[in-house]
């Protein structure tokens, strides 16, 4: 497993942070991704308090060591909370991240899904259509359903977790994208990276 560097970091969003100082991204089954991020806030022509900021995308990237080839993406998402203060006379900002599957849990719904030849991944794919999300469905592929399925005042999110349960598994958001997107069961492949 490759370490990373601090210095390989890139960061993305309408803040220009010119140094990353501390980072911490979590990622764990049936929960929304998330990131903070402390570095060194840069000059820019707009005062970054009076910047558009919670709702606006955030991307951390790395490159590799003499960063020209690639920018592989560690986290994708949406700014949730920001704090800027002064620290020894250098200013300073925290940005709070959450990956793009929180867009499917904002808003609560009520369909049926009443053709009982649908399998689970017909069902799932047919919910994530109206966010302009997608998964990648390691469960449920060929299995009908097999009874009329109810989504009753439940977020998108909500219902797709209890659609797992059904198969005594979880849903795992996609962190490399802001829009939402995610694992339907066990997310395939081992690639990892340490910070």
């Amino acid at each position: 497993m490759e370490a990373i560097a601090m210095d390989r970091l890139i960061l993305d969003s309408v803040f220009n942070v010119t140094g990353i100082l501390d980072l911490e991204i979590e990622h764990k089954v049936n929960e929304h991704g998330r990131m903070t991020v402390r570095g060194y806030l840069g000059n820019s022509p707009e005062p970054a308090e009076r910047l558009p900021s919670e709702g606006s995308e955030i991307k951390l990237m790395y490159t590799d060591e003499e960063g020209l080839t690639e920018q592989i993406p560690l986290f994708a998402g949406l700014i949730q909370k920001v704090h800027i203060f002064q620290e020894g006379g250098v200013r300073q900002v925290i940005l709070s991240a959450v990956s793009g599957s929180y867009l499917l849990d904002q808003e609560k719904r009520s369909c049926s899904f009443q053709d009982i030849s649908m399998s689970y991944k017909d069902v799932v794919k047919q919910v994530l259509q109206k966010s302009g999300g997608s998964a990648i469905c390691s469960i449920g592929k060929e299995t009908q359903i097999g009874k009329p399925l109810i989504q009753y005042e439940e977020t998108d999110w909500e219902f797709i977790k209890r659609l797992s349960s059904h198969f005594h598994s979880y849903i795992l958001p996609d962190l490399s994208g802001s829009c939402p997107h995610l694992w339907f069961g066990m997310r395939q492949g081992s690639r990892t990276a340490h910070l």
